[in-house]
C-alpha cells in the first residue's frame, strides 16, 4: 500500500513538473478555478446556499456527477444551463491535459525499458 502511495505521489510530481510550464494547461486550470469560484458566489447569493454547499454543487456539476442540490429560482436554472457547458468543457480540458501527460510519461518509460533490456 505504501509503495502505491509513493508511486502515485511520484507520478503526480512528474506530471505537475511537466504541466507547470504548459501555458494551455495553466490557462485551463485558472479558468476552471474562476468558473468554480464564480459559480460558488452565484449560488450562494442567488439560492442562499452556504459556501460549501454551493462549491459542492459546482464541482459535482462540472464533473457531471450530479448532486442532491438543485437550483430553485428561474435565474439560477438558466445560469446552471450556461454554467454546465462552460464548466464541463473546462473540467474535461484539464483532465484531458493530465491524461495526455500520463500517457506520454508511460510511453517514454516503456521505450526506455525496451532500450535497456
Amino acid at each position: 500500500m505504501l509503495s502505491l502511495i509513493v508511486h502515485a505521489l511520484g507520478l503526480a510530481r512528474s506530471i505537475y513538473g511537466a504541466l507547470k510550464h504548459d501555458d494551455d494547461f495553466l490557462a485551463l486550470l485558472v479558468s476552471l478555478v474562476i468558473c468554480l469560484s464564480g459559480g460558488t458566489v452565484f449560488y450562494t447569493l442567488a439560492e442562499g446556499w452556504p459556501w460549501l454547499d454551493a462549491l459542492y454543487f459546482c464541482v459535482m456539476t462540472v464533473a457531471t456527477i450530479g448532486s442532491d442540490l438543485s437550483p430553485a429560482t428561474p435565474v439560477a436554472k438558466v445560469f446552471t444551463m450556461v454554467y454546465l457547458f462552460t464548466g464541463v468543457g473546462l473540467f474535461y480540458g484539464v483532465v484531458f491535459k493530465i491524461l495526455v501527460q500520463i500517457v506520454q510519461r508511460n510511453s517514454i518509460a516503456n521505450a526506455i525499458k525496451g532500450v535497456h533490456k
